[in-house]
């Protein structure tokens, strides 16, 4: 049986007590991570390399994707900040994910959205390993707000 005396032995036990407490301690504070969300400006979006894309516009219709979870929201979009956007686009959204935003037939949204590379992300979204251009809502997708227009300006038509 291993030793568990000495000073060398106690600093590992301190140091993996302190890590259980900290990971005990973020486990009970549930929205630790929308915390980054709350209060990001349209230049701190625009400056993630994780969001290819930053547009608005209206929510055309939802189509259901194998599981109840995801789901395809298709947006007429009117405006764009980030990236190229053609008028009508489809966002892959996976809906129980905490800190994606929820989209509803008729909603104008401000959106952000990353481009779905790894494999299983695609096999969740139904989308095989087809060589078709996709987007995900991220995390903190609901981040910005109507405001992005005093922040970032008018923007541009989509293509």
């Amino acid at each position: 049986m291993p030793r568990t005396e000495g000073p060398g032995n106690r600093n590992v036990v301190l140091r993996l007590g302190t890590s259980s407490l900290l990971s005990a301690a973020l486990l009970l504070i549930p929205s630790i991570g929308r915390a980054e969300c709350v209060g990001q400006t349209g230049k701190d979006v625009m400056a993630q390399k994780s969001v290819d894309l930053v547009f608005s516009g209206t929510v055309v219709s939802i189509t259901p994707i194998e599981q109840y979870d995801r789901y395809r929201a298709t947006f007429e979009v009117d405006r764009v900040w980030k990236g190229s956007v053609p008028k009508r686009f489809d966002l892959y959204v996976a809906a129980m994910e905490e800190g994606i935003q929820r989209f509803q037939v008729g909603q104008w949204s401000v959106v952000t959205a990353t481009r779905i590379r790894d494999r299983r992300t695609r096999q969740a979204f139904a989308l095989g390993s087809s060589s078709t251009v996709a987007f995900k809502a991220p995390i903190c997708s609901d981040a910005l707000s109507s405001e992005i227009r005093r922040q970032l300006g008018p923007g541009y038509p989509p293509k």
